[in-house]
């Protein structure tokens, strides 16, 4: 398949379906797959968040080692080019995790694999999937309290974040979008195409991986290297994120 016939937004699916596993034996997925995710401080919603990682994926799953992944997108060999000839933004989102993805529509897109940092992963389109050209190296990972409102600000906010049921909870077509807006402090109704145990386990997910963001947000708010500012805007995400969990509980 050529880079044509592949779109940001089927790259993205695939790469959904790669990391976002699901288990009868879990209640959540194996990692927590989030896109165009800020982590520069500003507020998504405002348009003035610059950097940006095209995707991110946190472990769920204690197999996992709740390793945190972060992917950049292309479709085209232009807009490859540029990045690799530009790697200043890049740099900054490769600190903040733990293993970093360059994700291709097409292997063709590279001339050779030396074209990539050495400690970047290379997924290719391959049939429905993505296959790894190159896994990457482990690097030593520093999420700051920025970050981690970025990711939270995302998995409020956006549609795209998405969990995936499928065969092995029982349904043949239940996929929900979770949505939610910390401005206003209440989550949206969870939106399944079926029946009403569907809407039960996807809303037990998200009450699951909005605990775990809890627990991370209070966690830097209590340290000692964080400074006030910041630590207010992890105590008031924190609060948002409490408010969601116990809408949530309510509809249950």
């Amino acid at each position: 398949m050529t880079s044509a016939h592949v779109t940001t937004q089927q790259l993205r699916i695939r790469l959904r379906n790669r990391f976002a596993k699901v288990s009868s034996a879990v209640p959540v997925p194996q990692y927590a797959v989030l896109f165009e995710v800020p982590f520069d401080g500003r507020e998504r919603n405002t348009r003035t968040s610059r950097q940006r990682m095209d995707a991110v994926a946190v472990g769920m799953w204690a197999s996992t080692g709740h390793a945190v992944h972060g992917f950049e997108l292309k479709s085209s060999r232009a807009d490859l080019r540029k990045e690799l000839v530009d790697l200043s933004k890049s740099s900054a989102a490769v600190a903040l995790v733990d293993y970093f993805w360059l994700v291709l529509a097409s292997k063709d897109l590279l001339k050779d694999i030396s074209e990539v940092p050495p400690l970047w992963g290379v997924l290719v389109v391959s049939g429905q999937g993505l296959r790894a050209l190159r896994r990457p190296t482990r690097l030593p990972g520093g999420a700051d309290a920025r970050f981690v409102a970025g990711l939270v600000q995302t998995a409020l906010r956006e549609p795209s974040y998405r969990l995936r049921i499928g065969e092995t909870r029982g349904f043949t077509r239940a996929e929900n979008i979770y949505r939610a807006q910390v401005h206003d402090l209440h989550a949206n109704r969870l939106v399944l195409q079926q029946d009403a145990a569907a809407r039960r386990q996807v809303t037990l997910v998200s009450v699951s991986v909005l605990a775990t963001v809890a627990t991370d947000l209070h966690t830097l708010s209590t340290r000692s290297d964080v400074d006030p500012g910041m630590r207010t805007t992890c105590d008031h995400a924190y609060t948002n994120v409490l408010k969601t969990i116990n809408s949530l509980r309510d509809t249950l």
